[in-house]
């Protein structure tokens, strides 16, 4: 009677240890560390870490390997070494873990801390994206995020988006060791602010915006150095791509009452705050021109379009 009640407690301790383990997809990798138990045995319980080779050193029976396999399957495996080596009848084996091995994911692009994460087994996209500080609203092209995979070519896309606002979580795929998840930024919503200015770079585009807004945005000019009455914004011509309007306000007029100097800034304009009262604009139109193929680039490369 008492050794059939240690067994159902040693089994329901057992169970106990395994509704900890990971989801049963999970394969034993390098630097898990093992607990192995059997049952009226206790010099076979131990602590085991697997090794550069896949293997561990069981109790009683030596080297066995062990990456890539399940628990369950190690399980079956010792429980006949020990029946074997040790002559039990029938060992109650059980395999837990004591210690996962680091995993790591890295996320780039559009969001707010990007760079290395670890994460625990099970973990998926969204805890992933949620400790990279989640896509930077306006500025990140949630539709067009991409997974690669280590040690695959091949790029899967996926709708953050549909992830994050509609609940949408068929893409919610579970993280893999060395994922890389790249969220693109989302240029044709974005005003470029460059030159003389505090911050310079993107800014998300909200209609309606202003030079004034975008101005602020970048954290305001720089005292000594900007020459806001010479500013100059490059807008592409829609009907002929690789030609620009230039557009030259004077935003010392407009901070001391002329309103119509605080022009509307359109998605995809470039602004840029010299220091001079004579800016170099073919200088200027040509690191547009670049901007602006690049951006073609990123996005057919994303469509499939081979560009020349």
């Amino acid at each position: 009677m008492k050794a059939a009640v240690a067994t159902i407690l040693f089994l329901l301790l057992s169970v106990a240890a395994f509704a900890q383990t990971p989801p049963s997809t999970y394969l034993i990798r390098k630097d898990d560390v093992l607990r192995i138990q059997v049952y009226g045995e206790q010099q076979a319980t131990a602590e085991v870490t697997v090794g550069e080779d896949g293997y561990i050193s069981a109790p009683f029976v030596g080297m066995v390997r062990a990456e890539g396999r399940s628990t369950d399957d190690l399980v079956t495996e010792l429980t006949k070494l020990y029946m074997e080596r040790l002559r039990l009848r029938d060992p109650k084996v059980a395999v837990t873990f004591s210690h996962y091995a680091p995993q790591r994911a890295w996320v780039g692009g559009a969001v707010g801390h990007p760079g290395e994460f670890e994460f625990r087994p099970g973990d998926t996209i969204l805890n992933l994206i949620h400790q990279a500080g989640d896509p930077v609203d306006g500025l990140a092209n949630q539709h067009r995020a991409v997974l690669q995979r280590k040690g695959i070519d091949e790029r899967i896309p996926i709708d953050l988006f549909n992830i994050l606002r509609r609940g949408d979580l068929t893409q919610n795929y579970a993280l893999k060791d060395g994922d890389i998840l790249e969220v693109p930024s989302d240029t044709r919503n974005q005003v470029q602010v460059m030159g003389y200015i505090q911050k310079p770079g993107p800014l998300p585009y909200r209609e309606p915006m202003t030079l004034a807004d975008a101005i602020a945005g970048a954290g305001g000019e720089i005292q000594g150095k900007s020459m806001m009455s010479h500013i100059v914004i490059m807008r592409e011509v829609p009907a002929s791509p690789g030609t620009f309007l230039q557009i030259r306000p004077n935003f010392v007029a407009y901070e001391h009452g002329d309103a119509s100097q605080n022009v509307e800034i359109q998605a995809h304009d470039f602004i840029f705050v010299p220091a001079t009262n004579t800016p170099d604009l073919a200088a200027i139109t040509n690191a547009v021109s670049s901007i602006f193929y690049v951006d073609s680039v990123l996005r057919a490369g994303f469509l499939g379009i081979r560009l020349p």
